[in-house]
């Protein structure tokens, strides 16, 4: 049984872009890379898969095992602003009864390894965008979730956290989607790639496939 599957799903509320009969399935193990230009509806599937919005045509069934099935990091942020970023991170473990001392030690262990252990102890509004975006990561990561679901999670970072977030995604033992408008930095790591246009989808199942691609909407992706 697939960890994700999307079909046909459609949704035209007027306060997102809409999306037309898109099908995806994601199994165990899956690189999935989401790409498309401004406005082609990788906000809108991100949140349908993450169980944000529900679909107004087709359906989403997310099957993953465990307590946190899925995790979920969006350029939108999504940390309390009165709690350090340590403990924001933390915050789904101790909701499913991980004791605190044995989260956040796991917590420091990951902030060191993304290079933001000097910020745990601030608060979101004490650090920096790029801390702020690699502590929503962390929070995503500590879950263990069986499906992950991230938008850019290489923007707004330096060279050195993006070199330890790739390293981290290529450990990940779940399956993962990534929604991107910058395709060239997941070339060479996914293993599908859906492109978006005017809200409806096209999937490749290669990036042999993709590259060999004609038609210039995706070429102007590539190129």
């Amino acid at each position: 049984m697939s960890l994700l599957e999307m079909r046909g799903v459609g949704l035209d509320d007027g306060e997102h872009v809409p999306l037309h009969g898109v099908d995806l399935a994601v199994e165990a193990g899956d690189r999935v890379v989401v790409f498309g230009g401004s406005g082609s509806g990788k906000r809108t599937l991100l949140k349908l898969a993450a169980g944000i919005l529900a679909p107004e045509t087709g359906s989403v069934t997310l099957s993953g095992a465990g307590p946190i099935p899925l995790g979920f990091v969006s350029m939108e942020g999504g940390l309390l602003g009165n709690l350090t970023l340590l403990d924001n991170s933390i915050l789904p473990l101790l909701y499913h009864q991980l004791r605190g001392g044995r989260a956040a030690a796991k917590a420091r262990a990951l902030f060191s390894e993304l290079g933001i252990a000097q910020f745990a102890d601030r608060r979101p509004a004490e650090a920096g965008y790029g801390a702020r975006r690699l502590a929503q990561l962390a929070r995503a990561l500590l879950c263990e979730p069986s499906l992950f679901v991230l938008e850019e999670p290489l923007a707004e970072i330096d060279a050195a956290a993006a070199r330890s977030v790739r390293s981290l995604l290529d450990r990940l033992d779940g399956a993962v989607i990534v929604v991107t408008g910058s395709l060239g930095q997941y070339l060479d790591w996914g293993h599908r790639f859906l492109f978006l246009h005017e809200g409806r989808g096209l999937l490749f199942e290669s990036a042999q496939a993709l590259r060999a691609a004609k038609a210039p909407e995706v070429r102007a992706c590539l190129d």
